[in-house]
């Protein structure tokens, strides 16, 4: 099988999505390198979050891939086309999509965000003092701190540097929130922003709880969804989800767990 860049074929690997990082591979790394050599430079593989991706191996396959024009990294895009596909398919019309696609074209996805933080939202120095002032921000920003930190994956460094990096990280986006609040109040000015995060009162946003959950600040952007055998829905950690049940996928993508029977 191969597949076609830029300017050549080259060999991939079969459609069957190789393990990645296993516990097999914690043991001895060294038979999934062999295969990696084996079966050519491009393979289809699967993390251990059941995602399904493509590793290119080798110089020459991996700088043809990055001049390859068709190619890109643009995961909102591919959110909000998502979204568009699936509310076609479930006949949803009465939801429309609202996404700086609308408002700044197809820029690069990392230039809208600058573009928008910088004309709407609230500088670090601002927010860094709101946090100090504020009790309500404060408790949202040690609530996103502690977000991140859970949900860095393989993060090279000790635990006291990933809480560095996640705290600076929890003002942008803290201050990405504000400013696309202010775009959207802008464009749609009559409109009840609703939120998956609690919000306190008086505030621009209604929060929902969208699933049972043990901590109100889980959400399915941070945790994942364990179906039991009554038909209830619970949000979790995944480690717990993954113990509890196994993963059920969507057309090739991770959806939710599904509770092991009761023995």
């Amino acid at each position: 099988m191969t597949i076609r860049t830029a300017s050549q074929e080259v060999p991939m690997s079969p459609t069957d999505p190789i393990p990645l990082y296993g516990p097999q591979y914690k043991r001895d790394p060294y038979p999934l390198y062999r295969r990696l050599r084996a079966t050519g430079p491009v393979h289809r593989v699967r993390f251990p979050s059941g995602v399904i991706g493509w590793l290119v191996t080798g110089y020459r396959a991996a700088h043809e891939a990055l001049n390859d024009h068709r190619l890109g990294k643009n995961h909102a895009l591919g959110t909000s086309d998502a979204l568009s596909a699936l509310i076609d398919e479930e006949g949803l019309r009465h939801l429309d999509l609202f996404s700086l696609r609308d408002i700044l074209g197809d820029l690069p996805y990392d230039d809208k965000r600058s573009s928008v933080s910088r004309r709407y939202g609230p500088t670090s120095e601002q927010l860094r003092a709101e946090v100090r002032s504020d009790e309500d921000t404060r408790r949202l920003y040690q609530g996103i701190t502690r977000f991140l930190v859970e949900d860095t994956a393989e993060f090279v460094g000790s635990r006291s540097a990933l809480q560095r990096e996640c705290r600076q990280r929890a003002y942008g986006v803290i201050g990405r929130s504000r400013a696309w609040g202010r775009l959207v109040a802008e464009h749609h000015p009559r409109a009840v922003r609703l939120s998956i995060h609690p919000q306190r009162r008086g505030t621009s946003k209604f929060g929902i709880r969208l699933l049972e959950s043990s901590d109100a600040w889980m959400t399915p952007w941070h945790a994942t969804v364990l179906r039991r055998a009554d038909g209830a829905s619970e949000l979790m950690r995944r480690a717990d989800a993954q113990r509890l049940g196994r993963l059920v996928t969507r057309d090739g993508r991770p959806s939710h767990f599904q509770a092991h029977a009761a023995v």
